[in-house]
């Protein structure tokens, strides 16, 4: 994830008196001569600024905590608001260049909500700052060149953008923020093809940092070849202060458990080195919506599954993820889309972008598809973009008008559920019918119908579905026996049940549950009502004598069979107080587990934990693990045993008939 900085300047105060910076055709640069000295004891820091006050803005921007000083003389703000204060250059000084000195004690955030909150350091522990800490000067518009020198306690070392130099950092290309962070860590460096890789952590650790190291290099080579050159001449792994899961230009910070999770290396790291083509190379003009983290997430997870076989069933899980956690109405246009900070805003941000995108490639070809985004990278390397520039870049290389096509899909809310009409064979044609069902209309959807035939050859038509009701004639060389549309989930539709695996999230995603009380005691069921509560859930709970509604979210603590049975009729999980899960039979008494099962229009999460510290895991956990069907701990050490999606069976779209004699 790209840390984001679109809040920076949303005091009401600045947005009617910088209007015109923000507007200008080219972004101007601001050079920026910064000498900092951190004292983390006191939190104290202290900053000299030299820099070209812009001729064509008339104030700046600071934390409000600063006291500043310009030739020796106290400078006042014009205003304050909501933290941040707004100070005019001085007299005569537009063109000018002149030093700024500040200093402000920083305000440490010990514990980070790094989805919600600007988090701050200056401490024993170290120091992070970035741009929403308001420590340098800032222009709404502008952009930022700077060499930046750091005095630093004994045994720190420092990291920023750029390159190093022998007191600090120098950053020539322009950049839409200015990051500083500091501590005592031990570095480890690499060097292949004039790329340097870096790992900071906090601890020693020879082996993972080689892991890190290693991957490094193979994503700077890989994503160079695939969009352009590296913008960067280095990157860097680094062990935050927080579990976070940043990507700043040049480098990454991924918190102290999550740096050590095995899969980080494949999974979470060539997602943040890939931002340093898009978010840290490409900026993000947000005007329309961030395009990046769609993008991103395109390029990197979405790839990664590809490879291995996994994009359809990625796509599936992405269109579920979508459906789930938009159901309840908290739908919004992917044109409103800034950052990600709850499940919605990752469903709309992430996964409705990541199908755009994925569309665009089907519809246009992947060598047209990867000419556009050369040429993209190409037209707006350290300069900010927008999805607009984005639809132009891809008409250029295309030849074609996709207008209607990015309109729909950024200002609509919701998508469209397909329904295969009818099927009819009609000598060496098949007459197709396809409807879109949405309240919002046709949207643009290049959708491919698979073709089966009685040898069992299978053909992929790809169609252009823009209408609300669309009749087809494909043309055929022999008779059909299955027709299945969009079989890979190629299109962004609201997928139908049967077509997905009950999953989790169906629960979590729920606002308004129905907790069944169990024979556990009760401050089993009471842990349970709490978590819900704080996750948001309105919950009521339901004695067992009480009739349970035809349409509900449930949540069970510890069913036995007999009270399962009676919710998910001709199931076999309970028997003998073992849960019997596709992979393998697990002692109730020696595992937690978390089950989805679906029952008509009742949706249930089933929970079994032994003990009150197994039931604590098991709801910190569950979360990420939304998309499976099931999942399974060991009670003692929490460790995960199973994760699995129950079989889906069939589909709406898919029709089928005997083959002939």
């Amino acid at each position: 994830m790209k840390r984001v900085r679109f809040v920076s300047y949303i005091a009401v105060f600045l947005i009617a008196s910088l209007a015109s910076a923000a507007t200008q055709a080219a972004e101007p640069v601001i050079h920026h001569q910064l000498q900092v000295t951190l004292l983390p004891d006191s939190g104290q820091l202290q900053v000299t600024d030299k820099l070209q006050a812009p001729a064509d803005a008339a104030s700046f921007v600071l934390a409000e905590s600063f006291t500043v000083r310009v030739d020796g003389q106290r400078l006042e703000p014009l205003e304050t608001h909501d933290g941040l204060a707004r100070y005019s250059w001085p007299d005569k000084a537009a063109g000018q260049t002149l030093t700024l000195v500040y200093e402000s004690h920083i305000d440490s955030t010990e514990v980070c909500d790094w989805l919600r909150q600007t988090c701050r350091l200056l401490s024993p522990r170290g120091a992070y700052l970035d741009a929403g800490s308001h420590w340098y000067p800032q222009v709404p518009g502008s952009l930022h060149t700077f060499s930046l020198e750091v005095q630093l306690p004994d045994g720190w070392v420092s990291l920023s953008q750029g390159d190093k130099t022998a007191k600090g950092w120098q950053v020539d290309q322009p950049q839409d923020a200015i990051y500083l962070l500091a501590g005592p860590f031990k570095v480890y460096e690499s060097v292949q093809n004039d790329r340097r890789a870096l790992v900071y952590l906090q601890q020693p650790d020879e082996a993972l940092a080689q892991t890190y190291l290693q991957a490094t290099h193979r994503y700077l080579a890989h994503y160079s070849e695939m969009i352009g050159d590296y913008p960067y001449s280095k990157f860097a792994t680094v062990e935050s202060f927080w579990e976070t899961g940043w990507g700043m230009p040049s480098f990454t910070l991924l918190g102290p458990q999550v740096i050590r999770l095995p899969f980080i290396p494949y999974t979470s790291l060539p997602h943040e080195i890939l931002h340093n083509w898009w978010g840290n190379g490409v900026y993000i003009d947000a005007s329309e919506g961030n395009w990046s983290e769609g993008l991103t997430a395109y390029l990197s997870d979405h790839e990664a599954q590809r490879q291995r076989g996994g994009a359809a069933a990625y796509r599936r899980d992405t269109l579920q993820k979508f459906s789930v956690f938009t159901r309840a109405g908290d739908d919004f246009p992917l044109a409103a889309f800034r950052s990600r900070h709850d499940n919605t805003t990752q469903a709309v941000g992430y996964g409705k972008s990541l199908m755009l995108f994925h569309m665009l490639n089907v519809r246009l070809g992947e060598a047209t598809f990867q000419q556009g985004l050369q040429r993209f990278y190409a037209n707006f390397r350290f300069r900010p973009a927008s999805f607009d520039d984005l639809r132009r870049s891809f008409e250029a290389v295309s030849g074609e008008s996709l207008t209607g096509f990015f309109d729909a899909w950024l200002h609509r809310t919701g998508a469209p559920r397909l329904k295969l009409e009818s099927v009819q064979m009609e000598n060496d044609k098949l007459q197709l019918r396809l409807q879109q069902e949405s309240p919002q209309g046709a949207y643009p959807l290049p959708v491919r119908v698979r073709l089966t035939f009685a040898d069992g050859e299978q053909q992929d038509r790809l169609l252009d579905f823009r209408q609300t009701d669309q009749r087809f004639s494909v043309d055929l060389d022999k008779p059909v026996v299955a027709v299945t549309v969009d079989p890979d989930y190629d299109v962004m539709r609201l997928p139908y049940e049967e077509e997905l695996p009950a999953s989790l999230n169906n629960l979590f995603a729920a606002k308004d549950v129905l907790l069944l009380a169990s024979q556990e005691p009760a401050s089993l069921t009471a842990s349970l009502k709490d978590w819900l509560t704080a996750n948001g859930k309105q919950v009521k709970a339901l004695m067992k004598s009480e009739a349970l509604p035809e349409e509900a979210s449930l949540v069970l603590l510890n069913p036995d069979a007999e009270r399962l049975d009676s919710l998910a009729p001709g199931n076999t999980l309970l028997q003998d107080d073992e849960l019997h899960l596709p992979d393998a039979r697990y002692l109730l008494d020696e595992h937690s587990a978390a089950l989805s099962l679906v029952q008509g229009k009742r949706r249930m999460l089933v929970l079994f934990a032994p003990t009150e510290a197994a039931l604590q895991v098991l709801l910190r956990k569950a979360p990420h693990y939304g998309k499976y069907s099931y999942i399974a701990f060991a009670a003692g050490d929490g460790k995960n045993l199973a994760k699995g999606q129950w079989p889906v069976t069939g589909s709406p779209l898919m029709w089928q008939t005997s083959a002939p004699d």
